[in-house]
Parts: structure tokens; C-alpha cells; sequence
């Protein structure tokens, strides 16, 4: 029997822990999917500054640290709440407000049956400072926040123009390999022909077919590596994995700088001025200084307006009233805690400084780096260029000799193949090009917004 048991009780847990995990991927909200949509890639960065899950997260920061404010805020306004008290028993007592519940009130109970209902509220009036440091702390901690939006859009503006150009490349390399196998398709029949009238050898053939194969080859792995670009692109935009696609940019209409900094002085001075960076590292200073100054207030009393009205029902008392005075409070032995409050604000502000040395030093590193790359990649597209105009006119004229029997096979698919590796070269220098203007655009802090 007691086998039975266990028997009935771990195939109730089979089907139970699958149904928790089930339930569990559940809660999870799906993404949004997108198809049969053709995108350019400004289609592309609306959908990413919608739904790309970085972009999300900085933007609940920021909701995150506008509660902290208000939060901070209401320490500096009047507090009101009620209490009421009932008790029994053969021995006076003291009763406290419910925990969490502000301002306290401590009341003293009678003996025997108790009631009590009572209303109090407490301004502050002087406390040093600290309350009003608090709150302009946490209102700078949020422009931080907000600023950091900012930070997280340009990174996604980037993100995504590369994703997108790199399956532009990709479909580019698609079409390279297309090509090449059109030429090798039409080059296998001419040379089919060629053998079966006895004007070339059956060598030939059998080269121009084992290229082709290749071709074909080429050819799916370059779709394959547009397929892999899309997947890369679709996590950019916070899109489902299931969304069908289609690129409308090609590298050529992607191409056009905008008004990119010609200097690099230029750039470092446009990355200093308009990266949200900058200004987040400065609200984190001027927050931390707030925060020394509310931590200076501790040494002032901390003065309050207090008002109370109660009604109190008991053995031999039946009676209501009111009560309102100040009060001023102010530790004499603290055993160090204000002096070490202030010296730990101060640690952070020297910190909250550092950072902002160091959010400088790789913003002008990021722009100095992007702006070499740019004037390399212009450099590169140019050689790229002339490299493919060289290689067609190698190509023609190979395949002009060969249809015409006066050179091999070896010499046709060298420059073929020098042709196809040129083609990929000027299509990886647009990318290239493209990729770093972007990451210029972003590291000069441009069209931020």
C-alpha cells in the first residue's frame, strides 16, 4: 500500500512540475512581430526606439528614479495620519502607532476597558537643509536617469545601422554569388558545346562544372549569413525571432555621411558638448554635492510643527481635545555617525567627479577612434572601387580570349575569381564605410533626441 502511495504521489509531481514551468514562461510577455514588411532602415530605428529591450530598460529607470523624487519630495511636506486605539485589561500600558505609519504616536492606556481615536499631524520646519538636499539630490539623480534615455537611444541608433548594413552586405555578397554562378551556369554550356564539337577537351568541362558546384556553394552560405544578419537584426529591434522581413536599403542608398565633423578637433569638440554622457555625469555630481550638504544637515536641530486632536473613551474618563507645539530635537552623542554620513557623501562625490573624468576619457576616445575609422574606410572605398573597375576589365577581356580559344580555362576563372573577390571588397568597404559614419554619429553624440 505504502508503495502505491509513493508511486501515486511522484507521478502527480511529473505533471505538476511541467505545469509550474509552463506557467512560468508564461508570465513572460511576447514580443512583438512584424511581417510581411519590407524596412528601411529608418523604418528600422522607429520600431528599435519602440520595443528594443535596452532602450525599455533605461526608460523604467527613469520611472524608478521620478518615485524616488516624490518620494524625497514628500519628506519635505506636512504628514497626517490617524490612530486608533482600543485595549482591555487590569494594568495601565503604552500602545504605538502601527508600524510604518507616520508621524508616531505614543499613548498611554487606562486599565480595564480603553478607547481612543486620535488625529496628528507634523510639518517640518527647520531641519538644517536636509530634507530640501534630499529631494534636489534625487530630482538630479532622475535628470541623470533621463539623460541616460538618451545615452541608450544613440547606442541603439547604432546598434541597429550596423545590424541593418551588415544584412545589406550580406544580401550584397548574395547577389555577388549569383552572379558569379550565372557566369559559371552560361560558362558550362558554351563550354559543353565546345566538347561535343570536338574543340576543347573534356577536362575543361569537367573544371568549369567543379567550379560551378562551387559557385552553388557560395551561394547558399551567402544566403545562409543574410539569414543569420536578419536574426541579428530582428534582437536589435526587440522584434520576434518569427517576424518576416525584407530589407529595402542596399548598401548604395544607405551611403551619405550627413554633416560628420571634418577635424578631429571638430569631433572631440561636438562628443564633449552633445553626448547625454557628459551632462548625466554632471547631474551625478551635483547630486552627490546635494547629498553632502543633506548629510551636513544632521548637525542642525531638526525643528518640527506638531498638532494632535484625540478622543478618549474609558473607565472614568470620557473626554476630547487638542494639542499643537513644536518640536526640536538634536543628538549630542552620536558615537561619530554624523561625522562619518558626511565623510561618506564626500567619498562619493570625489567618486561621482572621477566617474565624470572617466566618462570623458572614453567619450574622446570613442570619438577620436570613430573618426579615424571613418577617414580609413573613405580611404579603403576608394582602393575598393578602382580594384573592382581593374578586375571587370580583367574579366571581359579573359573570357573575350577564352571564348575564342586563345588561352585555358585556368586563366578565365582567375579572373573570375579576381572579379567576384573585388566585387566582395567594395561591397565589405561600403558596409565598412557606412558602419563606421555611424559610430561617429553616435560618438559625437549626433541627433540626439
Amino acid at each position: 500500500m505504502t508503495q502505491n502511495k509513493t508511486s501515486f504521489l511522484l507521478l502527480a509531481l511529473a505533471f505538476l512540475i511541467p505545469s509550474a514551468h509552463a506557467a512560468n514562461i508564461q508570465s513572460i510577455p511576447d514580443l512583438p512581430t512584424v511581417n510581411n514588411t519590407t524596412l528601411s532602415l529608418k523604418d528600422a530605428l522607429v520600431i528599435a526606439w519602440s520595443d528594443n529591450i535596452t532602450l525599455k530598460e533605461s526608460q523604467i529607470d527613469v520611472k524608478s528614479a521620478n518615485a524616488a523624487t516624490r518620494s524625497a519630495q514628500a519628506q519635505t511636506k506636512p504628514v497626517l495620519s490617524t490612530t486608533t486605539y482600543g485595549s482591555y485589561g487590569d494594568s495601565s500600558n503604552i500602545l504605538t502607532t502601527s508600524p510604518g505609519v507616520t508621524p508616531q504616536n505614543i499613548f498611554s492606556v487606562t486599565p480595564n476597558g480603553f478607547a481612543d481615536q486620535d488625529l496628528m499631524l507634523t510639518v517640518p520646519i527647520s531641519t538644517g537643509g536636509k530634507l530640501e538636499k534630499n529631494s534636489t539630490a534625487a530630482h538630479q539623480q532622475e535628470d541623470a536617469a533621463g539623460l541616460m534615455v538618451s545615452a541608450s537611444r544613440l547606442a541603439v541608433t547604432e546598434s541597429v545601422t550596423e545590424a541593418y548594413t551588415n544584412a545589406a552586405l550580406q544580401q550584397a555578397l548574395v547577389d555577388s554569388a549569383q552572379a558569379r554562378l550565372t557566369a559559371e551556369n552560361e560558362q558550362v554550356r558554351i563550354t559543353q558545346e565546345k566538347v561535343t564539337a570536338g574543340r576543347s577537351a573534356p577536362v575543361d568541362l569537367l573544371r568549369e562544372q567543379a567550379e560551378q558546384a562551387d559557385a552553388s556553394q557560395s551561394l547558399l552560405a551567402a544566403q545562409n549569413n543574410v539569414g543569420l544578419a536578419l536574426i541579428n537584426l530582428k534582437t536589435d529591434l526587440g522584434v520576434s525571432q518569427e517576424s518576416q522581413i525584407t530589407l529595402s536599403d542596399t548598401l548604395d542608398t544607405l551611403a551619405g555621411a550627413g554633416d560628420l565633423p571634418g577635424t578631429l578637433s571638430d569631433a572631440l569638440h561636438q562628443a564633449d558638448q552633445n553626448r547625454p554622457e557628459m551632462a548625466a555625469a554632471e547631474r551625478q555630481i551635483e547630486a552627490a554635492r546635494s547629498s553632502v550638504g543633506a548629510a551636513h544637515g544632521e548637525y542642525a536641530p531638526q525643528i518640527y510643527g506638531v498638532a494632535m486632536g484625540d478622543a478618549t473613551a474609558g473607565q472614568g474618563i470620557n473626554r476630547a481635545g487638542y494639542t499643537v507645539g513644536l518640536t526640536a530635537s538634536l543628538p549630542i552623542l552620536d558615537g561619530g555617525q554624523r561625522r562619518a554620513d558626511v565623510d561618506s557623501a564626500t567619498d562619493r562625490l570625489d567618486k561621482a567627479r572621477a566617474n565624470a573624468q572617466q566618462t570623458r576619457q572614453q567619450i574622446d576616445q570613442e570619438a577620436a577612434s570613430s573618426w579615424l575609422n571613418v577617414q580609413t574606410a573613405q580611404a579603403q572605398m576608394l582602393s575598393a572601387s578602382a580594384g573592382v573597375t581593374a578586375s571587370q576589365e580583367g574579366y571581359d577581356l579573359a573570357n573575350l580570349r577564352y571564348n575564342a580559344g586563345k588561352s585555358v580555362t585556368a586563366e578565365r576563372l582567375d579572373a573570375l575569381s579576381a572579379l567576384v573577390r573585388a566585387q566582395g571588397e567594395l561591397a565589405q568597404a561600403k558596409a565598412s564605410l557606412i558602419i563606421a559614419q555611424a559610430r561617429l554619429k553616435a560618438a559625437i553624440g549626433q541627433n540626439v533626441s
